[in-house]
């Protein structure tokens, strides 16, 4: 997420105050981090960056991610704003996924990708369709996985997103693996590769070479 003008410095400063950090991610002081969040003017912007820190966070600290992404949910809702409202749904998917959620998960993604539908910018779309893939992917239903991987591949192929591309094919060789269907996923490993090659993806490569 890009976090334009003023409020650009205010997030930078708020990545120095991060990093200053050594101690565990359950000691970092939340509300100094939402002072200084609260500083930024730009509703739109405001909400940016509590997604920035929901993604930044929701590995490391799921709670504190959750906290962020609802405070993008609330504020996008407030004001109206349909992709910031999408981009908060998506990453409390995320959230809900990684601790097992997956009830909570499977309600944000549809929540993100009905949504998607009302944008016009198509890879919202292509990206909620990825969540819901990912959701059933999770509670092991491949099948509908593979559905809304194809979905998502498609339309990342209309727009080009070549990076979102690599992770539908590299999600469908997983998926297809996972059914046994051995021969159809090492195809997708592949187109993965050749992406992430192209990308210069290198962390994403390796995770791809691991599953080959």
């Amino acid at each position: 997420l890009v976090v334009m003008n003023c409020s650009k410095i205010s997030v930078i400063y708020i990545l120095l105050f991060l990093s200053s950090y050594t101690v565990s991610s359950q000691n970092i002081r939340i509300d100094s981090l939402n002072r200084i969040i609260e500083s930024i003017q730009n509703e739109t912007e405001k909400i940016n960056a509590y997604t920035d820190f929901a993604e930044k966070y929701f590995r490391s600290n799921p709670d504190i991610a959750k906290t962020y992404a609802l405070k993008a949910l609330d504020l996008a809702k407030e004001i109206k704003y349909i992709e910031g409202e999408v981009h908060a749904y998506q990453y409390l998917v995320n959230i809900y996924l990684l601790v097992s959620e997956f009830d909570k998960a499977q309600t944000y993604a549809k929540k993100a990708l009905n949504l998607s539908k009302k944008i016009k910018d198509k890879s919202f779309l292509a990206t909620s369709y990825h969540f819901m893939a990912l959701y059933y992917h999770e509670i092991n239903n491949y099948t509908e996985a593979i559905k809304y991987y194809h979905l998502s591949e498609e339309i990342n192929k209309k727009i080009k997103n070549f990076p979102k591309l690599a992770g539908n094919y590299a999600n469908l060789g997983s998926s297809y693996t996972s059914l046994g269907q051995n021969e159809k996923g090492l195809g997708y490993y592949i187109k993965a590769v050749q992406a992430y090659e192209k990308s210069k993806d290198e962390q994403s490569l390796a995770i791809v070479y691991n599953n080959l």
